[in-house]
């Protein structure tokens, strides 16, 4: 069976972990690399920092589902085995 290919993939659910969608940083290269050897192995992953997807408002954010967060349909899809969670946290930061 092959490996999919990770940033088409990003790119094609709407994640910026791609090298296409939103401020692209193309971290799928260096995921596909780093995390290849074992993808078919079963663990869980938590993923933090969840704030893109199409959900600018805040209330969104809160209660979509994990599912449906297009990074983690990324992963899921690439990690066969994998139990997914995710957090996002919005920290303020007072002005001076």
């Amino acid at each position: 069976m092959s490996v999919p290919n990770l940033a088409k993939l990003a790119n094609a659910l709407g994640t910026d972990k791609g090298d296409e969608v939103f401020h692209a940083h193309g971290y799928t290269s260096f995921y596909s690399f780093l995390f290849e050897e074992f993808r078919r192995e079963p663990f869980t992953m938590v993923e933090i920092g969840l704030q893109r997807g199409g959900f600018d408002d805040p209330e969104e954010l809160l209660t979509r589902k994990v599912e449906d967060i297009p990074s983690i349909k990324m992963w899921l899809e690439f990690f066969p085995k994998l139990t997914s969670s995710a957090a996002t946290f919005q920290i303020s930061v007072p002005s001076r």
